[in-house]
């Protein structure tokens, strides 16, 4: 445990209890641009600039499976502001073919989409979870970069903390509940405990999805505030999952966020 981290818990201790998730989240929440590249890329540079800052915001390129980092989409994410710049992956395999050159490249971080599904994480990564994510994290490490994990949600729920000890950055994945804001919050809120528990260093961030639905009796925006104002003192960041078809709710909530929601 850091310095920083073990003051948290003292401190926490000496008011008359046991240190809580809240007290190992940052005080200033980071917004982590998701850069896909089944949308335009100048429409997100667009999107994401003006509501960026140097830290502790972060972008991650998304690099669909089997597909190539192109130098178009290098130079948007060098263009922004982040000093935190990642490329996130679905495959081990692609990992450890891409860490040895990504610094090079500028990149700071490598991130791991683990999941299943027809385009996702091949079957030989889902066989040992566990494995694949340990394996992954070693190759970030000895290339001198940060290692951040998103796995589906039933990964996390069955693997989460065993996940937690080998990363330096994990991103809960639970925007399949973001229409039912208090199993949103309940189901964050515990994971988050769980995940700090076997790695107190951890910088946890969560999503939300355009694509997905919103909270009966409230628009996707106001479902985006409520699932975020309850979240946000047990996580460090938020990252928004979107298609081209919904920039305008992404730009909507980069907005907002950056007013109202870093506190």
């Amino acid at each position: 445990m850091t310095t920083a981290l073990l003051l948290l818990s003292v401190f926490a201790i000496s008011q008359g209890g046991a240190a809580t998730e809240e007290a190992f989240a940052t005080t200033e929440k980071a917004l982590v641009a998701t850069a896909l590249q089944f949308v335009d890329t100048s429409k997100q540079y667009d999107i994401f600039n003006p509501h960026l800052s140097t830290s502790p915001d972060r972008v991650r390129i998304h690099v669909s499976l089997d597909k190539s980092i192109t130098s178009e989409q290098l130079d948007m994410i060098h263009s922004l502001p982040p000093e935190q710049k990642g490329a996130e992956f679905f495959s081990l395999a692609e990992i450890k073919e891409f860490a040895p050159k990504a610094k090079a490249l500028g990149f700071t971080y490598l991130d791991y989409d683990l999941e299943p599904g027809k385009g996702h994480s091949p079957a030989k990564d889902l066989a040992d979870p566990v494995k694949s994510v340990r394996e992954a994290a070693e190759a970030a490490h000895a290339a001198g970069l940060l290692f951040n994990v998103s796995p589906s949600k039933a990964l996390t729920t069955e693997h989460g903390t065993e996940f937690a000890k080998y990363v330096d950055m994990y991103h809960i994945q639970a925007q399949s509940l973001q229409d039912r804001p208090s199993s949103y919050l309940s189901y964050v809120k515990e994971t988050a405990s769980k995940l700090r528990s076997a790695n107190p260093d951890l910088s946890i961030t969560v999503q939300l999805s355009t694509t997905r639905g919103a909270a009966p009796g409230l628009t996707l925006q106001e479902t985006f505030k409520e699932n975020w104002n309850n979240v946000k003192p047990y996580v460090d960041g938020i990252s928004i999952w979107f298609s081209d078809s919904t920039t305008d709710d992404l730009q909507a909530f980069a907005s907002w966020f950056d007013v109202h929601g870093r506190q």
